[in-house]
């Protein structure tokens, strides 16, 4: 394993932060050359290399090559024995199995050594739970991410394994707050724990591999999605016989509608409480060393080969653009629990072209393609406007900040839209709880050619027979779908049932 000393306190320290690479070396590549221009000093790695993609052995090398300190996921963990591959479903052991018979002992005895945990001067590494880490315990909920806390004294821990990026806050002498995956800087009175996404399989609608930037001196957060080749990846599938398991993020077309998280998982933790192995459970980095100087030579060499490239490349990274819009994360905090029936009209964006420069307020604005697509807040008759304006067809979605609901409540959602001709497309008004990754659709609406240009309204109540909220916990409204062309909404809000 390669691992090294946290560099001196005076020194300028960021940590690329990535999980969940899982074998696709399309990702890799893409988040690799990023990770480069975002002037990274180091790189961790919280597990999950191998699994589920066509390129084990590549990839592993890679990682192998580049990162300066890896943990070990639970597909690492059943290749080298660590974890029963009953955990499993039947679909996620063929593809261990298929995964084994691509790599040599060499690569069971390097999983082997593996760390559970790592930790710096004030945060900790985990892949999945901490206070049990070889048991691999999701962390989704605002419960689960308490009991990470209260396994450590550290401020923040990065964690994986959901695949779904997220941030949970814990205020003194309060509760736990779960929130989207957006950047923040670090208050000295909070505590988080940072799920960094997923390179290789990212399940929260955005085909886009993702992880986390952490600038040790700035105290800042920062969430990043880079885009890679979703077709090549799909064909090495193909030609290696394997099925896209997990995979919802090649269907582009479905990129903000896939199944709740929680429907697509395959592996479920065991029910015996397995203790970490002795002499690799936890490891300080600040007295690890490491053992990766012909890495650094090589890397050396690619760099100075890339030196005429680099121009190119950042053209292309700064045209792409961020996918998320976001409010700081104060805003995450759940409103006050609203009265029967009582209206909720949500905060009022920022006007203007939203953008890095030009956040919108307490709303969220992700779009899938942002180099084709523009959002901006407009005043219309007194009310402030979203804008959407897609080149080509691509998903988009305009999330609310979170209201305060309890299990049973049912909530009326609404907003007022105007087609521009031409239009493709639809739009639907959905409800998001917990980290954003289930959603439950009220109404879908499509353009009506002879209602063009005029406001219609789009509104629905949850189905009293289908019941209330299942558990309770902050909800966001969000208006989302995939478009082509111009579409106008307006006067957005819920409205609690019962």
């Amino acid at each position: 394993m390669h691992d090294g000393a946290v560099p001196h306190e005076d020194d300028k320290v960021r940590y690329a932060i990535i999980s969940d690479v899982h074998a696709n070396r399309q990702a890799w590549n893409a988040v690799i050359t990023d990770i480069r221009i975002a002037g990274a000093d180091r790189i961790i790695c919280l597990g999950d290399i191998v699994g589920y993609g066509p390129a084990p052995a590549e990839v592993l090398e890679q990682v192998y090559t580049r990162v300066h300190h890896i943990l070990l996921g639970n597909h690492d963990a059943v290749i080298c024995g660590k974890l029963d591959p009953g955990t499993f479903n039947d679909a996620a052991r063929r593809i261990i199995r298929w995964t084994a018979s691509r790599l040599d002992a060499k690569a069971a005895r390097f999983f082997r050594k593996l760390p559970l945990v790592i930790h710096g001067s004030d945060f900790r590494c985990v892949h999945a739970e901490l206070a049990n880490p070889l048991r691999f315990g999701y962390v989704f909920g605002s419960g689960e991410a308490a009991s990470v806390l209260g396994a450590c004294r550290e401020p923040v821990v990065f964690v994986g394994h959901t695949h779904v990026p997220g941030v949970f806050v814990a205020a003194p002498g309060g509760g736990v707050t779960a929130g989207p995956g957006v950047d923040f800087t670090l208050a000295p009175e909070l505590r988080y724990v940072v799920n960094v996404g997923s390179v290789g399989q990212p399940r929260d609608g955005d085909p886009r591999a993702g992880y986390c930037l952490l600038d040790d001196v700035a105290r800042t957060v920062v969430f990043r999605r880079v885009p890679f080749d979703v077709d090549a990846y799909r064909r090495e599938l193909d030609a290696a016989g394997l099925p896209a398991a997990g995979g919802s993020f090649i269907q582009v077309s479905q990129a903000l509608a896939g199944r709740p998280v929680r429907e697509t998982l395959d592996f479920h933790p065991p029910v015996r409480e397995d203790a970490p192995a002795a002499g690799h459970g936890v490891q300080n980095l600040e007295s690890a060393v490491r053992r990766w100087r012909l890495a650094a030579l090589i890397l050396a060499l690619l760099c100075l080969t890339a030196v005429g490239l680099a121009p190119f490349v950042l053209r292309r990274i700064r045209a792409a653009g961020d996918e998320t819009v976001f409010a700081p994360v104060h805003a995450i905090a759940p409103a006050v629990a609203p009265g029967p029936r009582a209206d909720l009209p949500l905060p009022e964006p920022t006007r203007g072209v939203v953008g890095r420069e030009n956040p919108p307020g307490r709303w969220t604005v992700r779009l899938a393609r942002p180099e084709i697509q523009r959002v901006a807040v407009e005043e219309g008759d007194g009310f402030p406007v979203f804008r959407v304006t897609c080149r080509a067809p691509a998903a988009f979605a305009l999330v609310s900040q979170p209201v305060s609901a309890s299990a049973g409540m049912r909530f009326t959602a609404r907003a007022q839209v105007r087609w521009q001709e031409p239009f493709q497309g639809y739009l639907e008004l959905c409800l998001l709880q917990g980290e954003g990754a289930s959603a439950r659709v009220l109404v879908r609406t499509e353009p009506d050619p002879a209602k063009a240009g005029r406001w219609v309204l789009a509104s629905a109540t949850m189905d009293r027979r289908q019941g209330g909220l299942r558990t309770g916990g902050p909800v966001r409204l969000a208006v989302r779908g995939t478009l082509a062309g111009d579409v106008l909404v307006r006067k957005c809000s819920l409205m609690r049932r019962e």
